[in-house]
């Protein structure tokens, strides 16, 4: 999943941008954005599309341990020396922004096991909380941009979709010939990644010699969120019609 959905969204936006003569910028954002791990409202999106919620605890657990090797190691076959990007610096920037969290998150667990047992049912929430202001943050931040050049925004809204559209399709055929809730899980695995740590990530490697791939991630937000809307009626179409 953080090899093959990436790679596919890469190739379909490159084939977007060739068609309609867009930015190449586009296609490395793409890549940058789905490449990330899982993330971490996942959980919670599982409870919505009645996915399964311990196998997309794993996936977020498991994805944010394998992308600080599956991120640059991306990077650096299909961009190559295209972009001025230290790879080795990418790789020590995503251990440090993943493993040191989980760490902690462990140590709370085994030392502060009744307060972690209290604040638990509370993190979908959190979540959810968390997301609408990181919205309102990064809406707030490219507002100016976004009303300045409307087409660029179209443009990158275009490319979302085809990515989107990807994702969707590349998470339910993964997981054919499984039950309605495991595909929904592998549905929810290709398409809502932590657009959060893309953004960071565009930001520190690229907002000097690649803007426009900052801009990119940062509008990643407003598709990530009505993505929800096809996907809830689509669970609500599959399970009414497997309880059927």
């Amino acid at each position: 999943m953080l090899v093959i959905s990436p790679v596919l969204v890469y190739l379909a936006a490159l084939a977007v941008t060739s068609v309609f003569a867009l930015r190449p910028e586009w296609s490395i954002g793409a890549l940058l954005v789905f490449a990330a791990p899982a993330g971490a409202i996942t959980p919670t999106l599982a409870i919505m599309f009645k996915a399964r919620i311990e196998r997309n605890i794993l996936n977020v657990v498991s994805t944010s341990l394998l992308v600080p090797l599956t991120m640059p190691l991306l990077f650096y076959y299909i961009i190559g020396s295209r972009l001025p990007v230290e790879y080795g610096s990418m790789f020590s920037f995503l251990a440090i922004f993943i493993l040191v969290p989980y760490l902690a998150s462990i140590t709370c667990k085994r030392y502060l096991n009744r307060r972690v047992a209290e604040i638990e049912p509370h993190i979908p929430t959190g979540a959810i909380v968390i997301l609408l202001f990181t919205m309102f943050g990064v809406g707030s931040g490219v507002s100016a941009e976004m009303l300045a050049d409307m087409p660029l925004v179209l443009e990158i809204l275009l490319i979302y979709l085809v990515a989107f559209a990807v994702t969707f399709s590349s998470g339910w055929l993964l997981a054919l010939k499984k039950d309605l809730p495991d595909r929904m899980s592998a549905l929810i695995l290709t398409t809502w990644k932590n657009n959060s740590l893309a953004i960071v990530l565009a930001y520190q490697f690229f907002r000097e010699t690649e803007p426009l791939i900052v801009f990119f991630a940062a509008l990643s937000t407003i598709p990530w969120n009505l993505a929800f809307v096809p996907a809830r009626w689509m669970a609500t179409k599959l399970n009414g019609t497997a309880s059927g």
